[in-house]
């Protein structure tokens, strides 16, 4: 095999590349085994086993393998921690600003269709003074209703939430609008 070759050449020519009769230098083999895997290991270099045969399967290069990959294994687990850990810090500390923007809209929305609202209650009960007692009481029971029906209260998001609430108060704005339109015909 390639191995085998390998070596016989290697014992061979030991005395021209190690100065000594035909075997290399004591430990020589685990030392170049250690720092071939290391290597590889460091180079990430696929298919390795197949290229140095026997080689990789000693016991020695073996655990040098599988303790280097243990070691890139921990440094890509703890780096894939880190980033999950950092996208989380983003998301939950941008998260509570979002919710404050978006709960400070839906309150500027309540309070602008609010003033729009009491503007419409306060001209229709204005021309409600006018008409006679008669039809006063009944007429300003009405408008009481409608300034305090209640918005109702629904589990949606807030972008949807803020349309009910404008749809509510429009309606609500509309019918003043309408009972004052037709006070003005009857006055």
């Amino acid at each position: 095999m390639f191995d085998d070759k390998f070596e016989n050449r290697l014992r061979g020519h030991a005395r021209k590349l190690f100065g000594q009769a035909k075997e290399p230098p004591s430990g020589h083999r685990a030392r170049f085994e250690q720092r071939l895997k290391e290597f590889v290991v460091e180079q990430d270099v696929p298919g390795h086993k197949k290229m140095f045969g026997s080689m990789a399967q000693t016991k020695n290069t073996d655990e040098a393998y599988q303790s280097g990959m243990v070691i890139s294994l921990k440094k890509r687990f703890i780096t894939t921690v880190a980033a999950a850990a950092i996208l989380a810090v983003f998301i939950f500390l941008l998260n509570p600003f979002t919710e404050k923007r978006q709960g400070s809209e839906l309150a500027d929305v309540r309070n602008y269709y609010n003033m729009k609202l009491e503007e419409q209650t306060d001209a229709t009960r204005q021309l409600i003074q006018q008409m006679d007692e008669a039809h006063r009481e009944v007429l300003l029971a009405n408008v009481e209703y409608i300034e305090n029906e209640p918005i109702p209260d629904l589990q949606i998001p807030d972008d949807e939430y803020i349309i009910l609430i404008a749809s509510v108060y429009t309606n609500k704005i509309e019918t003043l609008r309408n009972i004052q339109k037709v006070i003005r015909e009857n006055i």
